[in-house]
């Protein structure tokens, strides 16, 4: 269930981003203030998404099978997307950027997938750090992450060093420390306070920033606390507690809800490729035509639930047309392949060995 609501704050965002909304005295002051609203959520979907993996990844492994389909999934909507552009308009296709589109990851065309990907190709390198770490070196970490992407970000304007990557790995170590070291932090009900107070302030921050002129040095920092960003001081909090609240809440599952689930990643490959991008929100229905509207905020809930659910009926059909039938051959190739998964594994398992287990003393050997 979590990821769907991440799903709808992304889709949220990005109708307030990309919708080409140009402001005129005209305006109504409420209709500034819905825009906004929209525009916090997608970073904290964001955060949600990667807390999310981190908690269960920990536990778990990634295997050449999970890391094969996400790949497969990226370069379908990659590739395909790019086809439709050339049945739909051939005179604005580009033969360059359609072989690009074979190379979604190398090529950043989605800046999520392909730091997600990175992130779980590397997760097997972090749960064993994480596995040979004591709880005080775990929280140490924590604590110098937190300083190194958000703390000198607030205190001097920019973090030297930070990255998505970082970030992620950031909040993955994060999420890893709340599942192996479960802490009563607040109840439920005071995590979702605390995270919709943060909310609040984040928007109620961006609102009276955005009416100042002009932003000083302290000012500055002052913003830097309300950010909408991944790394803003207050998104931050509600991310954490949001994720504790749902953490706590007592689980139920629900096949249906799971899988829907599942079709959240092609729900954003989809509406946030560059090529559909334009096109959905500029084009269709076009956002902008209700800056000035009373029914902006009815046409903003009903494009993102349309949105929602188009997408994830596109990836349902990927799902049981596609990626199903594909994994069902290769399971009746499985001994050729099982093969030459267990060589792959095992040269994995020699590189991350080589980088994991601590090198012996060379002064203790040449003592023996």
């Amino acid at each position: 269930m979590l990821r769907i609501i991440c799903m709808v704050l992304i889709i949220a965002h990005h109708y307030a981003v990309h919708g080409a909304f140009v402001f005129t005295e005209l305006t109504p002051f409420v209709n500034k203030m819905i825009v906004v609203f929209f525009k916090l959520g997608g970073k904290l979907g964001v955060n949600l998404f990667v807390l999310i993996s981190g908690y269960f990844m920990v536990r778990s492994s990634v295997t050449f099978r999970k890391l094969l389909r996400l790949w497969l999934q990226i370069l379908f909507y990659s590739v395909t997307i790019s086809a439709a552009l050339f049945m739909h308009n051939p005179a604005s296709f580009s033969l360059k950027n359609f072989v690009l589109s074979f190379f979604p990851v190398s090529q950043s065309i989605y800046w999520f997938a392909t730091t997600y990907l990175i992130l779980m190709v590397f997760s097997p390198l972090l749960n064993r750090m994480i596995f040979t770490m004591e709880q005080k070196t775990h929280f140490f970490s924590l604590l110098v992450l937190f300083g190194l992407t958000v703390i000198i970000q607030i205190a001097v304007g920019q973090a030297p060093g930070y990255s998505l990557l970082l970030w992620f790995v950031f909040l993955y170590l994060l999420a890893a420390y709340i599942r192996l070291y479960p802490i009563r932090y607040f109840d439920t009900w005071k995590n979702f306070l605390i995270a919709a107070a943060a909310y609040c302030l984040v928007f109620f921050g961006q609102i009276t920033l955005g009416l100042l002129p002009k932003k000083g040095f302290i000012l500055s920092r002052i913003t830097d606390i309300f950010s909408y960003e991944s790394n803003g001081l207050l998104l931050f909090v509600c991310s954490v507690t949001l994720f504790l609240a749902f953490m706590r809440l007592k689980p139920h599952y629900n096949r249906g809800v799971n899988l829907l689930a599942r079709s959240m990643f092609g729900v954003y490959l989809i509406h946030d490729s560059i090529i559909v991008r334009p096109v959905l929100w500029k084009q269709i229905f076009p956002n902008n035509d209700y800056v000035d509207s009373p029914y902006l905020i009815f046409h903003a809930l009903a494009k993102t639930a349309v949105v929602l659910i188009a997408c994830t009926l596109i990836d349902q059909a990927r799902m049981w047309l596609l990626e199903k039938p594909f994994f069902k051959l290769i399971d009746q190739n499985a001994a050729a392949l099982r093969r030459l998964g267990n060589w792959a594994a095992r040269k994995l398992d020699r590189f991350y060995s080589f980088f994991c287990q601590p090198k012996p003393n060379r002064a203790a050997a040449d003592d023996r």
